[in-house]
């Protein structure tokens, strides 16, 4: 509810033409419509500010309730509703494209007389795909920034009286005098000037009037001194019978100095200085124009109420916008914690579903390559592994839209240690019990990291895991006998790998093999998982 031009002018427009319509009945000087009508704007100006004021600061604190009834846990939940919604979209368009388009290009393999070429582009595909995970990866695993939104709070805009108030609609008082302070004094003074010729009998008074009139330029930066100073000037017209003149003037340049005293948050040095301005116009005007103290009475009693009230009402709409603010930065940070967790738990995701499947199809498309032509029942065979593993890893990203997806058991283990034995991977497994419920998301999500990295990076090289799960925890271990170099796998697997195992409380132990190959073991304790197995 903020005043407009339009709205002030029409105000103006109504107050004159009501004092026309009573000027005309009741037959009034012109000298007397003008003031009428100056006096009905004055006051119609200044009550619309006042109910504007009221309606803003009525604004503002019910939207600070509205803000701090949202929780941080409800702010948590739609940031990361919107996160993974965001991150649906980017992972439809990049990595779920390569996998459709190797499914595509076996169609085209096991149509083809010569399935070389599309095994090749299968390839292609399959590095372009992991260099776009790569990138996705380091995404979402390495930003933390969020767009926390502007909010939608409208806050920290001053509140102002109608052309009364401090034009800053602070409450204390200094610094310079600004360019509309000087604008306002000005004008003042030439409404002051333009009275005392134009009236009669009242030229003589134009030095101590415009004196009085000049206190305005001041009531912002020292109103105390500006109000002091007018109340002195009424005195010393009274004392030495050279009183002020009858005007608009006299109640613009008293209200004024009211409103720059009352609307900040009152000292009893201000309101003692208000007092006694207010006490000194009206007695003076009592003592030298009777007639007219009333009306002055009116005016300024009513100025002094509004400016107590709109600095109240700013006052209460500054604070509710200041508590909305910090709620809405609580907020913000609460999302914004949750929008980096969820990028990590979805990098880990996308992580664990899409770069174990594409390192399956580089390397089952490369052996079903090479036993061509002199085997085409083991290209067939390849090309049929490849289709399946992408089924498979398209399936689990529809399983994800895109959230954490459902708690993997011992089964899935077994399948994927059958999926590396079908994509050539000589693959041993021991077992003592199974792991808790609990810590079957990292148990398999080390096995497949694992076992995928011996596939990649140790090429015919026997694996052998053991799990064994027994009293206060569960001990996974997965080695080989290749060549024993330091493995980097993607840059990222292990990292997650190792988030994972920290989680639950573990120990990851990765490097050389005691003997030969390559070893990645953790130690995982049941307490930390809420589960102890007998």
């Amino acid at each position: 509810m903020r005043s407009s031009p339009a709205a002030q002018t029409g105000l103006v427009v109504v107050a004159f033409a009501v004092a026309t319509a009573v000027a005309v009945r009741e037959d009034w000087p012109s000298v007397d419509l003008v003031f009428v009508g100056v006096l009905l704007s004055f006051l119609l100006l200044l009550t619309h500010g006042v109910l504007g004021s009221v309606a803003r600061s009525r604004g503002a604190r019910r939207h600070a309730r509205r803000v701090a009834a949202v929780g941080p846990g409800e702010a948590s939940r739609r940031a990361v509703e919107d996160e993974r919604a965001r991150l649906s979209v980017e992972i439809d368009r990049s990595v779920r494209r390569s996998l459709v388009a190797v499914r595509d290009l076996v169609v085209v393999a096991e149509a083809a007389d010569d399935p070389r070429s599309a095994l090749e582009a299968m390839q292609r595909e399959s590095r372009s795909a992991m260099a776009e995970l790569r990138r996705q990866l380091g995404l979402l695993g390495g930003s933390d920034e969020v767009d926390h939104g502007s909010g939608a709070n409208g806050a920290g805009r001053p509140v102002e009286g109608p052309g009364l108030g401090p034009g800053d609609g602070q409450d204390a008082s200094g610094g310079a005098i600004g360019r509309r302070d000087a604008v306002l004094a000005a004008a003042v003074v030439a409404l002051t000037s333009l009275e005392m010729l134009l009236l009669p009998g009242q030229s003589g008074s134009w030095p101590m009037s415009a004196v009085m009139a000049l206190t305005v330029l001041v009531r912002r930066v020292a109103p105390v001194a500006a109000a002091l100073a007018c109340a002195s000037i009424l005195l010393l017209g009274a004392v030495v019978d050279a009183p002020v003149g009858d005007g608009v003037f006299y109640p613009v340049v008293v209200g004024l100095l009211l409103w720059s005293l009352l609307e900040p948050r009152q000292t009893s040095v201000t309101i003692g200085s208000a007092v006694t301005l207010y006490a000194c116009a009206v007695t003076t005007r009592f003592a030298h124009d009777p007639d007219n103290a009333p009306i002055t009475i009116v005016v300024l009693s009513v100025v002094s109420v509004a400016a107590v009230v709109v600095g109240r009402t700013r006052r209460s709409r500054t604070r509710a916008e200041e508590r909305a603010r910090a709620h809405q930065a609580a907020l913000a940070e609460a999302g914004a914690v949750a929008a980096r967790t969820t990028r990590r738990e979805v990098a880990r995701e996308l992580h664990d579903v899409v770069s174990h499947a594409v390192s399956l199809v580089a390397v089952q498309a490369g052996a079903a390559e090479l036993a061509w032509p002199q085997d085409p029942d083991a290209t067939r065979a390849g090309l049929h592994a490849i289709d399946e593993t992408v089924t498979t890893a398209l399936a689990e990203l529809d399983a994800r839209p895109w959230g954490v997806g459902p708690a993997p058991v011992w089964s899935d283990v077994e399948r994927t240690v059958e999926r590396l034995r079908r994509a050539g991977l000589d693959v041993r497994v021991a077992t003592q019990g199974h792991p808790p419920a609990p810590l079957m998301p990292v148990v398999h999500r080390l096995v497949q990291e694992a076992l995928t990295n011996v596939l990649k990076h140790a090429e015919g090289a026997t694996a052998y895991v053991i799990v064994s799960s027994e009293g206060a925890r569960t001990r996974v271990e997965v080695t080989d006998d290749g060549p024993g170099r330091v493995r980097g796998a993607d840059g990222y697997g292990l990292v997650g790998l190792g988030d994972r195992v920290a989680a639950v409380g573990g120990t990851l132990r990765v490097g050389p093999g005691e003997r030969s190959g390559f070893s990645v073991s953790a130690v995982l304790p049941h307490d930390r998982a809420w589960v102890r197995v007998p």
